[in-house]
Order: C-alpha cells, then sequence, then structure tokens
C-alpha cells in the first residue's frame, strides 16, 4: 500500500483473523467429521450465512465493485 494508505489487511477488523493453527485445527476436525465444505472462523461463517440469504445480484455486483 502507498504511504499512508491502509492496505487491504489492515482494513480487516481483528475479530476476523485467526492464526494458522487455528485454521488448521478447524480444517482437520471438519475433515474429520467428513465435511464436504467448512467455513472457518466465527466472523467469518456469520458472513457466509448472510451472503447465502441475500440476492445473488447484489452480492455480484458487490463483489464486483471489491476489485
Amino acid at each position: 500500500a502507498a504511504m499512508g494508505t491502509p492496505s487491504s489487511a489492515e482494513q480487516v477488523p481483528e475479530i476476523a483473523w485467526q492464526t494458522s493453527d487455528e485454521v488448521a485445527r478447524e480444517g482437520l476436525a471438519a475433515l474429520e467429521r467428513g465435511d464436504t465444505v467448512y467455513v472457518t472462523g466465527r466472523a467469518n461463517r456469520w458472513i457466509a450465512s448472510l451472503v447465502r440469504h441475500l440476492p445473488q445480484q447484489l452480492v455480484r455486483n458487490a463483489m464486483r465493485q471489491k476489485r
């Protein structure tokens, strides 16, 4: 990022961060349970759940604007 401009990572709230150990632990537990898809982190699961209930066109437009 340019000087004085926050990077994308710096804009992510602290609650959304997980260590690599946390992600690995959750992923391995999901694998052992036989989960086909698993989203790690409480905040990430909440966001994923919210997105599933939004109109898909709205989600596509929002993702397009982030690029």
